[in-house]
């Protein structure tokens, strides 16, 4: 019904601050290209930079420490 009323919805725009390479990639083969737009970011100035930049609907945040292999 929401897409009746407002048109076609753009596709979600996801920043994802993971330092880990592993978590990195976990999350660029998770989330699909062409449903959405996923930013990665390595820092709290990147984390700002990009949510400054464009509308974001969600912020991923890899809380373990960059040398935590789980």
């Amino acid at each position: 019904m929401p897409e009746r009323v407002l048109g076609p919805l753009p596709p979600p725009a996801v920043v994802a601050f993971a330092v880990r390479e592993r978590a990195r990639d976990v999350l660029k083969r998770g989330f699909p290209r062409r449903r959405g737009r996923l930013t990665l970011v390595r820092s709290r100035d990147e984390t700002l930079a990009a949510l400054r930049s464009a509308l974001t609907d969600a912020v991923i945040v890899d809380l373990a420490q960059a040398g935590a292999e789980h």
